[in-house]
């Protein structure tokens, strides 16, 4: 009997809606990609909601497999201004995510045998997720949501060379 788990976590929400969903690549997202209306609440130009899934499973011999990926989320992203530079910070959520589903996912590989698999790929997982809100949150604090074009520039290097840091 194989037993599985899914889990996911989110920037903004952990709503899961897989079929609806982009699946990071480093093909960078468009405008056409942000589907939600903005609100006439928020001031923002924008907003990237992201997930991370993680599925694992415990087969009839005991052995511990892992299904781990970033997703945005169109339906509930949106864009109030519609240009390069704002698509790029928004972008740059995204990567925050991946960088952290790849980070979830060389923390699992390396799980040694005996490892309580019911419990502790979800402890890794709080973890990164903790991680990752907190690393979105000084992003957008830093760059002021993107105001700061200065430390924009700085965020933009920072994010690449963490991507380039786990390979895919």
């Amino acid at each position: 009997m194989i037993k599985e788990f899914l889990f996911s976590l989110g920037f903004i929400s952990s709503n899961l809606d897989i079929p609806k969903q982009i699946e990071w690549t480093p093909i960078k997202l468009s405008v056409q990609d942000f589907k939600m209306n903005p609100p006439k609440s928020s001031a923002w130009a924008g907003l990237t909601t992201s997930t991370i899934s993680m599925n694992t499973a415990i087969d009839e011999t005991g052995k511990f497999s892992f299904d781990v990926h970033a997703f945005f989320n169109p339906s509930q992203s949106w864009l109030r201004v519609k240009n390069d530079y704002i698509l790029n910070h928004e972008q740059k959520h995204f990567d925050i995510t991946e960088y952290f589903a790849r980070q979830l996912k060389q923390k699992l590989s390396q799980l040694p045998s005996g490892t309580n698999y019911k419990t502790e790929p979800q402890k890794i997982f709080n973890d990164i997720n903790k991680q990752d809100q907190e690393m979105q949150n000084l992003y957008d604090d830093q760059t002021d949501h993107s105001i700061n074009t200065t430390v924009q520039s700085v965020w933009n290097n920072k994010v690449d060379s963490l991507l380039k840091s786990i390979p895919q």
